[in-house]
């Protein structure tokens, strides 16, 4: 699937490779749980590093649009936990769909498919 960030020109094009839209894209030996999901107020998201490393955990919207940074630091090897509240990086409530997470570390990708159901 291919997506256009709309913020940085058609020659931003960034290809996510989300074939059938599954729930899960996994390129990593990372281990990603989100809970619960569908979910309407809170959604847990817990990630076990393998390695230390920099960690940018975001969601983006069908279209390819980054909605909500949720982490973009350093993290050491071990267990962490984040809760995105279903708010935009303008704290505006999203809608109720489908929007995806994407954990980028060091040598991989993890991408879960969310659906905030209100």
């Amino acid at each position: 699937m291919l997506f256009i960030n709309p913020s940085n020109s058609l020659a931003s094009l960034t290809r996510y490779n989300i074939s059938e839209v599954s729930d899960n894209i996994n390129i990593s030996k990372d281990l990603v749980d989100v809970f619960p999901n569908p979910f309407n107020m809170n959604t847990k998201i817990s990630l076990n590093l393998q390695q230390d490393g920099n960690v940018r955990i975001f969601v983006f919207d069908v279209l390819g649009r980054e909605i909500k940074l949720i982490n973009n630091s350093n993290l050491k090897k071990g267990n962490h936990s984040f809760v995105w509240n279903g708010v935009d990086n303008n704290n505006n409530l999203v809608c109720s769909g489908n929007y995806f997470l994407r954990i980028n570390t060091n040598n991989s990708v993890t991408v879960k498919r969310l659906v905030v159901s209100k």
